[in-house]
């Protein structure tokens, strides 16, 4: 368990960009987790992906290192604060040669043992006996069965505290907040983590996901259409699904019967098709 209130030095495997919230004390707010070169899962936040500087601007599956500290206002224990973004250092990747074989070797001693139940079951546990922060914030597990992929209708516009922040004046170029655009959908996977699960509806946060939605906004039923073809027909049958999870620091903080929710999607091919890749 990572544990410190000293500036350390971290080597991160980058394995989740969640989509870009605003914020008013970080102009925009991206989860960015991965696992350490220690092998120990890790949050980084606040991380203003959008405006990082280009050359500190990372992928998924890219080493990076950088300087961090135990975040002071989430007590979640995998979540530090980056000290200086700009001097963040790309410093390796898992996105060339064989990429899929590199990540599926690196990640699959990372998928859990226990079900998402259990998890579940282990996190109220902690949260009566009010430790809730010592239960696991990330992990990745690999469902025994995709049901479906169901879409809900969300706000089409942003909150009016958040739609402020793009829309306030500032004297400083460099502080103005970029546009984004607001998906007016909610993307859930239905899942049995077990033979003897009931079920789970879990909501999917995954940068990928909204990126390929908003391709698509000037036509919602394609939208919907485009992100069931890739996510349910396409991933359920030509790919290998695994989910990493993790908690929001609300649900999280307010010990809730599930904190979890999908922050991103591995797929890579089914075994019969690694020859391809």
């Amino acid at each position: 368990m990572i544990s410190s209130i000293s500036p350390q030095h971290k080597k991160v495997l980058i394995t989740v960009k969640s989509p870009p919230y605003p914020s008013k004390g970080y102009r925009e707010l991206v989860c960015t987790a991965g696992i350490t070169e220690e092998g120990e899962w890790i949050r980084l936040v606040p991380m203003p992906y959008r405006y990082l500087n280009t050359n500190t601007k990372f992928e998924k599956y890219d080493w990076i290192e950088l300087d961090a500290i135990k975040h002071d206002k989430d007590q979640r224990y995998e979540t530090f604060r980056p000290i200086d973004l700009d001097k963040i250092e790309i410093t390796g990747s898992l996105t060339k040669n064989d990429k899929w074989r590199d990540r599926k070797d690196f990640l699959t001693p990372y998928v859990s043992q226990k079900t998402l139940c259990e998890k579940i079951s282990e996190f109220r546990k902690k949260a009566d006996a009010n430790d809730q922060y010592s239960a696991d914030s990330l992990f990745m597990i690999k469902p025994h069965e995709i049901l479906d992929i169901e879409t809900e209708d969300d706000d089409p516009k942003w909150k009016p505290e958040w739609q402020q922040l793009f829309e306030q004046e500032t004297l400083f170029e460099d502080m103005k907040m970029k546009p984004l655009d607001k998906i007016p959908f909610k993307f859930f996977y239905k899942f049995k983590c077990c033979a003897e699960c009931s079920g789970h509806r879990m909501k999917i946060e995954d940068w990928e996901i909204v990126e390929l939605a908003r391709n698509y906004l000037d036509d919602l039923d394609l939208l919907k259409t485009k992100v069931i073809e890739k996510y349910k027909d396409w991933m359920l049958t030509k790919r290998e699904v695994s989910f990493f999870v993790g908690s929001t620091l609300e649900h999280h903080r307010r010990k809730a019967k599930n904190p979890y929710i999908i922050i991103g999607v591995f797929y890579p091919p089914k075994d019969s098709q690694n020859s391809l890749f």
